[in-house]
């Protein structure tokens, strides 16, 4: 140990930004002035940081790509609440078709009498076609309906039966639970 003599009159400065009271004069000297003080007897500028200034932010608005349902899920909506096929309607109406097919924006196309008879063949072969198509389909649609019918009425003559073997089978494997449930005690 070292012995140390503290000094008598030690008075430590708790902030220097204070104003001492000094008795023998009236004015009050300043220990520290603050940054705002100096600048200000200096004329200087307060320093501006670029990134701090504050500016408007332009921002791209966001697009939403459109809501997509799953037809399985849609089917389940209720009416209501189901979304809406609405297609876009061409700005052309007849009369403005018209208008421009007179205008010559669009050509008439002039058929030779062999090109008139090889159209006027593929609409018949076409309409030959669909009336085919439309009776096969009303044939196929009756034997499907004759079908059903046929199996229907199998059925109810061989349901009494059905319902006996069911019966009989479960009565079976309740009486063999049993045992076995016997067994085990």
């Amino acid at each position: 140990w070292v012995p140390v003599n503290p000094e008598k009159l030690f008075n430590p400065v708790l902030s220097l930004l204070e104003n001492r009271k000094v008795k023998e004069s009236a004015i009050k000297p300043t220990l520290m002035k603050t940054v705002g003080q100096l600048r200000s007897e200096r004329g200087l500028a307060i320093p501006r940081n670029n990134d701090s200034v504050y500016r408007a932010i332009d921002r791209k608005p966001k697009k939403f790509n459109k809501l997509k349902i799953p037809n399985s899920i849609e089917s389940k909506l209720p009416y209501a609440s189901r979304p809406k096929q609405h297609r876009a309607k061409s700005k052309k109406s007849k009369s403005t078709s018209w208008k421009n097919n007179l205008a010559g924006t669009k050509k008439a196309v002039v058929l030779s009498k062999h090109e008139k008879k090889v159209y006027t063949l593929m609409q018949q072969l076409n309409t030959v076609r669909k009336d085919k198509v439309k009776k096969r389909s009303e044939k196929r649609k009756e034997k499907m309906a004759e079908y059903e019918k046929k199996k229907t009425s199998e059925e109810k003559k061989f349901a009494p039966q059905k319902k006996e073997e069911r019966k009989r089978k479960f009565r079976m494997e309740g009486l063999a639970e049993k045992g076995k449930k016997a067994k085990v005690r």
